[in-house]
């Protein structure tokens, strides 16, 4: 099997610990390795190779922070973007690279760069019941049990128990982000899942399903690798699509181009602390946190204060009497907002980038 890690996102909402320098799967947002490196480790013993796709200003950093991670334990190959197209074409790219290189019958395991899963035992299992599914031709997605009616995630809608493979099920839809009633009757019903953006699938079937269902942006992504400029790198392959040839692969995410459309879709519902770090508030409830909820580096000190997160290496923050707060700084850039509102720093990183200051 093969592992395919995602990791062109922005993560504009972690600004500005997330920069386009160094977005959130490479920055140390948490004690210890990096998202990235985070996703390495929890797939090595599942997976026998490993394909990263990634933007081309990034590939120095995946690379150090994959053998930093990894070691020389797995072989690994790079598909370096020009520019983000969204999910669909990253995985198409990666998934002709790898029919390239091991064959139709190969296994594949999609994974984002920047989720965090606390329970790594739950996540081996659920591979494991995966690849009984994906074997067979099915698109395995990993829908995660929901704990509350979240609306910042899409869901997936189980049918009926899959015959011949008992722990998986059917789907019978993809449902987007609901509002707070739909979110509510979701996690009523029993029957909904947390899209993880996670998947399991055979080589040979998923490019079927390209052919069937995005025919177009299959062919652009088998011309965009057929004219990449290939090279070595640390004794890995690394093929860099061409700006033009990026630009003309069709953006989506694979959710619409494929799965949502594919009669071959299952899911394995599994709870495994899963967690897709999409903002602040996501990443403190990730963090260890002290007996007043703080989550606080070594030289900070707070003072009758509770329930904030503070990532500041550059500075030494004092607290006092306030709770609930988020203090990032990296650079010159500070950031303090509200627990709770810190999807609105998306709206702050764009204010910054339109007054030029960054």
């Amino acid at each position: 099997m093969t592992t395919i890690i995602l990791c062109g996102g922005a993560g504009t909402r972690l600004w500005p610990a997330s920069k386009p320098e160094k977005p959130k799967q490479f920055a140390h947002l948490l004690e210890g390795p990096t998202l990235f490196q985070r996703a390495v480790l929890r797939n090595l013993a599942v997976s026998d190779r490993f394909v990263i796709v990634t933007n081309r200003a990034h590939l120095e950093l995946a690379a150090a922070q994959f053998v930093e991670a990894a070691g020389g334990k797995k072989s690994v190959s790079f598909v370096l973007e020009p520019a983000g197209r969204n999910t669909a074409p990253a995985v198409a790219l990666a998934a002709l690279v790898v029919a390239a290189a091991s064959g139709q019958d190969e296994l594949i395991l999609v994974v984002p760069a920047d989720h965090v899963v606390a329970d790594e035992g739950a996540y081996r299992e659920a591979v494991g019941l995966a690849r009984r599914a994906a074997v067979s031709g099915r698109l395995v997605t990993f829908g995660i049990r929901p704990e509350s009616p979240e609306t910042g995630y899409g869901y997936i809608k189980a049918g009926l128990p899959f015959e011949t493979c008992k722990g998986i099920l059917e789907v019978a839809a993809f449902h987007e982000k609901p509002d707070k009633a739909k979110a509510e009757a979701y996690l009523a019903a029993g029957n909904f899942f947390w899209n993880s953006g996670m998947f399991l699938f055979n080589t040979g079937a998923i490019v079927e399903e390209f052919e069937r269902w995005a025919p177009e942006m299959l062919e652009a992504s088998r011309r965009a690798l057929s004219s990449a400029e290939t090279k070595e790198h640390g004794g890995n392959s690394v093929a860099a699509i061409r700006p033009e040839d990026m630009a003309a692969i069709p953006a989506d995410s694979i959710d619409y181009a494929v799965m949502e459309k594919s009669s071959k879709v299952a899911v394995v519902p599994v709870s495994m602390g899963w967690n897709d770090m999409g903002s602040f508030d996501a990443v403190y409830e990730a963090s260890k946190r002290d007996r007043a909820g703080n989550v606080l580096p070594d030289d900070a000190l707070a003072l009758d204060s509770s329930n904030c997160f503070v990532l500041a290496p550059g500075l030494k923050v004092h607290l006092s009497g306030v709770s609930d707060l988020i203090v990032v700084q990296d650079g010159d850039r500070l950031l303090i907002v509200k627990r709770g509102r810190s999807q609105s720093v998306k709206d702050l990183a764009a204010a910054d980038v339109k007054a030029g200051r960054s």
